[in-house]
């Protein structure tokens, strides 16, 4: 599960844009690893135009989450919510965070 997660760290432009190393890639598979508490899924919500989305609302709501956080503005974004959890973006996770 956690090669799911890191694989949009693997996307040439967020490679480019962040300069993500392979490092780095391999520091934030070891914290959520080691970090992170693990979620069996039972849900089987089917809301993502994306299908490969689908595994992150299932997440979200079994791991029972306060906030979904996405730069998918096309496909999770627009869903708004799930579960009453606000799917946001980074910006909207930080304001949130600070206040």
């Amino acid at each position: 599960m956690v090669e799911e997660y890191l694989r949009v760290l693997d996307y040439p432009r967020i490679r480019k844009f962040r300069k993500i190393t392979d490092a780095f890639v391999a520091d934030i598979a070891a914290y959520l690893v080691y970090q992170t508490e693990r979620v069996e899924l039972r849900s089987r919500i089917r809301m993502s135009p994306d299908p490969d989305d689908d595994v992150f609302l299932n997440t979200a709501a079994d791991g029972r989450a306060t906030l979904l956080v996405s730069g998918d503005k096309t496909d999770l974004l627009a869903l708004r919510s799930i579960e009453g959890i606000p799917i946001v973006s980074a910006r909207e996770a930080a304001e949130r965070l600070e206040g």
